[in-house]
């Protein structure tokens, strides 16, 4: 399932660097799909545009990383069932003050790599991928 929002719906959060009342309510959402659609794994992404300028980043999660409780990308908020936990090294991101990780009712963990969207460019997820990907 897709939900799908605007950009724009987050630059209230941006402008002030703390984080906003859009990007909670984002959250609370993506919360309650996740409890009540009993899924395994949920992420928010929001379009970017690469370094080169070429268009939107590439997304490497496929569905059979989700049947094998497997992480090959990152997103700037993830919701993770307990078995996805295991697979990579959150250890190293802990200390980060950029996240924020919550232990949902389920054990599953919700990881929120930046307090705002807009913040999570391409550098951001290159050092993520690195840190979180090379341990799966």
């Amino acid at each position: 399932m897709t939900v799908s929002t605007e950009e724009s719906t987050f630059k209230s959060a941006s402008t002030t660097g703390d984080r906003g009342d859009r990007v909670d309510e984002w959250v609370s959402l993506m919360k309650l799909f996740y409890k009540r659609f009993d899924a395994v794994l949920a992420f928010a992404t929001i379009e970017s545009v690469d370094e080169a300028g070429t268009g939107e980043l590439e997304f490497r999660l496929t569905a059979d990383d989700v049947r094998n409780r497997r992480i090959s990308d990152v997103f700037w908020l993830m919701i993770l069932e307990s078995k996805f936990v295991q697979a990579i090294q959150l250890e190293d991101v802990y200390n980060d003050p950029n996240v924020e990780i919550e232990v949902l009712a389920d054990e599953s963990l919700l990881v929120q790599f930046v307090a705002n969207p807009l913040d999570f460019g391409p550098e951001r997820k290159r050092q993520l991928r690195k840190i979180l990907l090379s341990s799966s």
